[in-house]
């Protein structure tokens, strides 16, 4: 009776352990699955046909160039909980530093003096030195038409053209969580092909 009971034992321990290899190796070709499959929006590139860029965005958020809506590129999610927002001026002070000094500081004061825009942080540099890029980052919240909006906005000087491209992210107060990486991978994502 012994050897019977030590060999069911042995029998049972075999089972639980091939069972337990033929669970490891499921749950290493479902990891192994999920990161050659990955789940989540299929994200497409956009050029604009106004301005010179190309953007990734989600392929099921609306990329409208027509300026029809606003003066700007608009990218934005299908319930309209988030938008990134991309245009381009001309200033002849941009194509020197004293000038890009100016601009930076006009730029600055009209966040501030805005009683619609709380800034929480505002950052620029006019390129002095050939290593540093000339432009500006700002951050905030901002209130229109008794709505609550958290954004981001980036301005990058085309030196030698005297141009300043913006893109600007702008998520509903509510939707921060669900929407802040989509917003700031589309505004990583622009590709400029002239400044």
């Amino acid at each position: 009776m012994v050897i019977i009971m030590t060999t069911t034992k042995e029998a049972i321990s075999k089972e639980w352990l091939w069972g337990a290899v033929g669970l490891a190796v499921v749950a290493v070709g479902w990891l192994v699955w999920v990161q050659l499959h990955p789940t989540g929006p299929k994200w497409v590139t956009s050029t604009s046909r106004v301005y010179n860029y190309q953007i990734d965005h989600p392929a099921d958020w609306t990329f409208d160039d027509s300026q029809q809506t606003f003066p700007t590129d608009v990218i934005a999610s299908p319930d309209g909980m988030a938008m990134v927002f991309v245009s381009t001026l001309s200033d002849a002070r941009l194509t020197d530093v004293e000038g890009r000094k100016v601009v930076l500081q006009t730029i600055e004061e009209t966040f501030r003096d805005d009683p619609n825009h709380t800034v929480e942080f505002f950052d620029s540099s006019p390129g002095t030195t050939p290593d540093v890029k000339s432009g500006y980052a700002v951050a905030g919240s901002y209130s229109e038409n008794d709505q609550e909006w958290r954004f981001k906005e980036i301005g990058g000087f085309g030196e030698q053209s005297g141009m300043l491209v913006v893109i600007r992210g702008n998520i509903l107060q509510g939707a921060v969580n669900q929407y802040r990486y989509v917003v700031d991978k589309i505004t990583e994502s622009i590709n400029l092909t002239s400044t």
